[in-house]
């Protein structure tokens, strides 16, 4: 099997009950495969019914796996009993979305966990360019994308998520004006190394077809020369 190098650039059956909907506390108890299930066959009979998908609006340039966000109060009209557990509206730790809406719509989740981690480096980042006026910048990758220096920012290690996907850790990288990324090179060379079939565009979607978790907070991914590559939006 060709090796690809790993450029890190910064960037059972359902059950169908009374109505579709979830019976009373059925969403304090049903695991995420099920309450996923429980929300796609709302968002498809919402769909049928009106003619559109129950999204909240998003700005132009938001990144693809964060656009189309589900909007639960839309779903509570008729189409689902509760909004489920897991979801951020109910307390729980992911924001249900809907991805590949024009072609094959599928309800996934963005573990926001990972922005919450973000959003604390950021907040240290932003601490030491005032301090600085300087970017910790450890190494320039292609792209304009950047390798965080965390020594330089007092920090312990180099900042990362756990991987949804694998049982690893992915490095959180950077650009000139500060954004944060997760890099997701890593679970795309692995998932391609194991035999997955390789996307025609963004490489990221080698992670999401059978997956339940989106590679949010990220950059779209290519394969150049044989190398996985990101690619800044």
């Amino acid at each position: 099997m060709i090796r690809r190098q790993m450029v890190v650039v910064l960037t059972v059956s359902l059950l169908f009950l009374s109505g579709c909907m979830y019976p009373r506390d059925y969403g304090s108890s049903a695991p995420p495969d099920e309450q996923i299930m429980f929300v796609q066959n709302a968002v498809d009979r919402f769909q049928e019914q009106t003619g559109v998908f129950p999204i909240k609006n998003s700005e132009e340039d938001t990144s693809v796996y964060e656009k189309y966000t589900i909007d639960f109060r839309r779903l509570l009209n008729g189409f689902l009993s509760e909004v489920p557990s897991n979801a951020y509206e109910a307390g729980g730790h992911y924001q249900y979305v809907l991805v590949d809406p024009d072609e094959a719509p599928k309800v996934k989740l963005i573990d926001l966990r990972h922005a919450e981690e973000m959003r604390s480096l950021r907040l240290q980042l932003n601490s030491y360019m005032q301090r600085s006026n300087y970017l910790p910048v450890a190494r320039v990758k292609e792209n304009g994308l950047l390798e965080i220096d965390y020594e330089k920012m007092g920090l312990d290690e180099p900042p990362y998520v756990e991987s949804p996907y694998s049982q690893t850790t992915l490095p959180i990288v950077f650009d000139a004006s500060g954004n944060l990324y997760v890099d997701y090179a890593p679970d795309i060379f692995m998932a391609l190394e194991e035999g997955a079939e390789e996307p025609a565009g963004d490489l990221r979607e080698v992670l999401v077809t059978d997956h339940p978790i989106v590679p949010a907070f990220s950059v779209p991914y290519a394969m150049e020369d044989e190398t996985i590559v990101a690619q800044k939006e």
